[in-house]
């Protein structure tokens, strides 16, 4: 009877620490997608160099993973949505095309209000 018990409290006391780590992440929601807003606009200008289309590509990679971690599906899916154009993106090495920066334009629109969603949430 004490094993299970204690396995009980240490599976009890894991998934509050997880818990308190996936709120920690909902909470720094917002200032992620600020920042992936910040790269972005960094790219959104006629001319810019591979050097912002990398720093988006990051922004947008770790938030995808970070969100796949605790489950916000939503997030990872419009996160994985930049991840995607700009890593295809960097890969020809020719920058943005019209369409790619409207699909970024709009992920980008969908993080904001799954932030403030977020936000409201806690």
């Amino acid at each position: 009877m004490g094993d299970d018990e204690d396995r009980r409290r240490k599976r009890q006391a894991l998934e509050q620490r997880v818990g308190q780590i996936r709120r920690q992440f909902l909470a720094s929601l917002p200032r992620r997608v600020e920042e992936l807003q910040r790269c972005w606009g960094g790219c959104a200008a006629p001319v810019h160099g591979e050097a912002e289309l990398e720093a988006l590509f990051r922004a947008a990679h770790t938030l995808k993973g970070a969100a796949g971690t605790f489950g916000e599906h939503g997030v990872g899916a419009a996160a994985g949505a930049v991840d995607n154009v700009v890593r295809l993106a960097l890969e020809r090495g020719t920058g943005l095309t019209g369409e790619e920066r409207d699909q970024i334009e709009q992920a980008i629109g969908h993080l904001g209000q799954l932030a403030r969603q977020a936000r409201q949430s806690q």
